[in-house]
């Protein structure tokens, strides 16, 4: 019988398989007692595997922790120079997560609109390191307003001056129109 699509053929075995689960028992039963060898190399094997892991995990967080202490200035200043140069990309994990945590992120987001989200937060990082103005991207109806509850999303956002943002707070003013 053809299938019309995959999960018509995904849940038809499923249904299969719960209708015969103690055929499939007996043949796993069966395959185990006849291939005891190859079941207990497996073992053996999987075992092997897991205690190699762990061996290489400590050694790599020796590794880790040596070179983290030695280079630790290093790094740090790396990091702090990143920072320096990418407010806007920092601004917009800081909003995102804020904004999840909130529950001011809707769960149809999709990976272009946060892509325009944080081209908006990398303008206004752009605006503040070349003018003299500092600017802040602001939720245009609030994300927890008095009167209403605006979300975390590019249609909702402006780039306005800070002293207007700090001005404006959590009200929301309708314009008439």
């Amino acid at each position: 019988m053809p299938y019309k699509n995959h999960e018509d053929r995904i849940k038809n075995l499923r249904r299969y398989y719960h209708e015969h689960k103690d055929a499939f028992k007996a043949y796993r039963e069966k395959h185990k007692e006849k291939n005891k060898e190859y079941h207990k190399q497996y073992q053996k094997d999987r075992k092997n595997d897991e205690e190699y892991r762990k061996k290489q995990n400590k050694k790599v967080l020796a590794w880790y922790h040596t070179n983290f202490e030695k280079n630790k200035e290093k790094n740090n200043a790396r990091n702090r120079a990143w920072r320096a140069n990418n407010k806007g990309i920092i601004n917009f994990h800081t909003n995102k997560r804020y904004t999840a945590k909130k529950q001011r992120l809707p769960i149809w987001t999709t990976e272009e609109n946060l892509k325009q989200i944080k081209a908006m937060y990398a303008l206004a990082a752009v605006l503040n390191k070349n003018t003299n103005t500092a600017w802040h991207v602001d939720h245009i109806i609030p994300l927890q307003g008095k009167t209403v509850s605006g979300l975390h999303v590019f249609e909702n956002l402006q780039i306005i001056p800070a002293i207007e943002n700090i001005r404006k707070r959590n009200n929301f003013e309708e314009s008439d129109g």
